[in-house]
């Protein structure tokens, strides 16, 4: 049907439920969409706050930082150290040497000396009645010589003394080894003589004669080598004497007067027919 100008036809009823679904469904939307931004700023947000919470804590750890540097004031005490550098003011060591040195060595000397002068001034004292005032004064410089000329004999004397004590010393151990010596010779030879055996050829043939013996003996006596110096001419004697050496064997030790290690005797065996 043809509507006619001016007249109103009413628009169809399931249009109208679209139209209707549509701005609901875009208002849903919207709304959809603006809860949804919503959630988002709310997010960030608190992330936001986050990380604003974690810059507070940082400066928590800056904090111990400072602390270290409380301790460079040391530094600049060791800086003021140099200010009290007045040190080398301290120059009284001048003074030291001008009091030391000079003052005692020479002042003792020159006045002990002046007090040995007076001493020997005393004669002197005793002739002036004799004779006048002046000639004392010449007497004095001679007194003060004849000190010191007195003085340099007495010292040497000490050491001549010493000197003559360890002569006396010497002389005495000397006598004294000699005197060891000779007596402990004197029993090696008793010793042999009552070892000495004659020996029968010898006897029968009338051989007679004197052999230099010498032997090394130990300081326990041992006798260590024996050896024939001068010889009697006849063979049959010398073996006699070394054969009479070896049975002795030891002889008694050294004495103490006796120095060494070692003592080399030289004794003389006689072999003679008369007197056995």
């Amino acid at each position: 049907m043809l509507q006619e100008p001016g007249s109103f036809i009413p628009a169809d009823p399931p249009r109208q439920t679209f139209l209707m679904f549509a701005v609901v469904s875009l208002c849903l939307h919207l709304a959809g969409a603006e809860l949804f931004t919503f959630m988002e700023v709310k997010s960030i947000l608190r992330h936001q706050a986050q990380i604003i919470t974690i810059e507070l804590r940082e400066p928590e750890s800056t904090r111990p930082q400072p602390e270290q540097p409380a301790e460079e004031p040391s530094p600049p005490s060791s800086r003021r150290l140099p200010p009290p550098l007045p040190r080398p003011v301290m120059k009284p060591q001048t003074v030291l040497p001008s009091v030391t040195p000079p003052l005692p060595r020479p002042v003792p000397q020159v006045r002990e000396k002046q007090a040995f002068i007076p001493a020997p001034a005393t004669p002197s004292t005793s002739a002036a009645p004799a004779a006048t005032a002046q000639p004392a004064p010449a007497v004095r410089p001679v007194a003060t010589t004849a000190p010191l000329q007195t003085a340099r004999p007495e010292t040497p004397a000490q050491p001549a003394a010493a000197q003559t004590a360890t002569a006396r010393t010497a002389s005495a151990s000397a006598h004294l080894r000699a005197s060891a010596h000779s007596a402990y010779l004197a029993v090696i030879r008793g010793m042999i003589d009552q070892r000495k055996e004659y020996p029968l050829m010898a006897r029968k043939g009338r051989m007679e004669g004197t052999v230099r013996v010498r032997f090394i003996l130990g300081r326990d006596g041992g006798i260590r080598r024996t050896e024939v110096v001068q010889s009697s001419g006849r063979g049959l004697l010398d073996r006699a004497t070394l054969q009479t050496i070896s049975r002795i064997e030891r002889f008694p030790p050294l004495p103490a007067a006796i120095e060494g290690n070692e003592l080399s005797i030289e004794v003389p065996v006689s072999y003679m027919l008369d007197s056995r």
